[in-house]
């Protein structure tokens, strides 16, 4: 069977609990342009609520370090896949291939920050209180 990637043609229920889409359809926090391709990543944002949350909880607080690849300017269109150390479409041979995507640094830095409690987190110390 050939695969293909499509289009959803309203917001759907996830991206908008996850990305906090207003009633205009548009993502709160982003400067995203609409028809802009945006990548989510569901756990990832989970997972950095989690452990925001959880130093939260904590009597000595805490810090997370995560190291990946990918942009603090948000990911489009980084979904690709990887056959014999080559860069094939990831719906070419499913099952086949590696699929790899970069992670948007900067959709978990709002996932944290938008998580309410205490002061804003992801933040490096180079950057503004006002982004």
């Amino acid at each position: 069977p050939r695969l293909r990637v499509v289009l959803s043609q309203d917001v759907s229920p996830a991206c908008q609990t996850l990305l906090n889409i207003n009633d205009e359809g548009k993502l709160e926090g982003f400067d995203a342009e609409v028809g802009q391709v945006i990548e989510v990543c569901p756990e990832g944002i989970l997972l950095v609520r989690d452990i925001a949350n959880y130093f939260e909880r904590s009597a000595v607080g805490g810090a997370a370090l995560i190291v990946d690849y990918g942009s603090g300017k948000g990911s489009t269109d980084s979904l690709r896949g990887f056959s014999r150390h080559k860069q094939v479409s990831f719906l070419s041979r499913p099952g086949e291939c590696d699929i790899t995507a970069d992670v948007d640094f900067a959709a978990l830095k709002h996932a944290v920050n938008d998580t309410g409690r205490g002061k804003k987190r992801g933040q490096n110390e180079d950057e503004d209180d006002d982004d």
